[in-house]
């Protein structure tokens, strides 16, 4: 994910949570990233279960809507709407930053 300037972006942190330096913390950022990209996915699936009904589109109408919801999935995650990745991360990085280098 790169940011301008080459720089890498990082979505919203808690307060006092320092961005990932480290390749290990920016690993750990990007696999809380994953883990709240699979938690949104599930809200969005039932919002637009709940939103469109019982009748499940099929062929380029289903594909649209798939496509639809995954953008909306992507755009919670990256805009830090959830704050659960930052949120993990500023529990978990403690533990990266401490562990022993092998």
């Amino acid at each position: 994910m790169a940011g301008i300037g080459g720089i890498d972006a990082v979505g919203p942190l808690p307060n006092g949570v320092k961005p990932p330096a480290t390749a290990a913390e920016k690993a750990l950022y990007e696999a809380c990233k994953s883990f709240e990209a699979v938690f949104a996915r599930q809200i969005v699936d039932g919002w637009m279960k709940a939103a469109r009904g019982d009748d499940a589109a099929t062929g380029g109408e289903g594909i649209y809507q798939n496509m639809a919801d995954e953008q909306m999935t992507k755009s919670l995650v990256d805009g830090g709407s959830f704050g659960l990745a930052g949120t993990l991360y500023g529990q978990l990085a403690p533990t990266v930053r401490t562990a022993p280098t092998s």
